[in-house]
């Protein structure tokens, strides 16, 4: 198999191999460099309190400084969604409950992934993640750490664990 780069005349011979070497290493490197200051970005972002990605989390609006804030209404949701959940009724009951009232989840119906990821998401308690970064002071708590406490017991408890049918 022969090589042929478009950009760059590589010659034939031992000066050849060696032109290769030094442009796929200085490929590798600035593939390596670019990953390490997007890491270190996002690093830095994460501890001024910017929130990265697409998604903001249902309870809080992001500003254009990538900072967030509690909305109210949807705060209020999802307080009662933890209440629900830890005084024993199911997603199921939880969504109709919603539903019967005529509240949506980013204009789409409730559904038992939403309510399970809402149930799940450690921001509701001030904990931010962005890959290996953490910071506790980007979001403001909407559930208490008792009741986040008691609701992450009752998953664990309710997880119905996955088995492997036998072949």
């Amino acid at each position: 198999v022969k090589v042929v780069y478009a950009e760059e005349s590589i010659p034939e011979g031992p000066e050849g191999i060696i032109l290769e070497s030094v442009l796929e290493g200085i490929a590798e490197y600035y593939s390596a460099d670019l990953s390490q200051k997007i890491r270190r970005g996002q690093r830095e972002s994460v501890m001024k309190g910017r929130v990265q990605g697409c998604t903001k989390a249902y309870g809080y609006d992001i500003g254009k400084d990538l900072h967030p804030t509690v909305n109210k209404d949807e705060a209020a949701i999802v307080q009662d969604i933890f209440r629900m959940y830890a005084n024993g009724m199911d997603i199921v009951e939880i969504i109709k409950y919603l539903t019967d009232r005529g509240l949506s989840y980013r204009s789409r119906n409730w559904s038992h992934n939403a309510i399970r990821h809402v149930l799940r998401d450690e921001c509701y308690i001030g904990v931010y993640r962005f890959g290996e970064n953490e910071n506790n002071n980007v979001f403001p708590p909407i559930i208490d750490n008792d009741l986040w406490n008691k609701v992450q017991k009752r998953i664990k408890l309710t997880s119905v664990p996955k088995t492997h049918a036998a072949a």
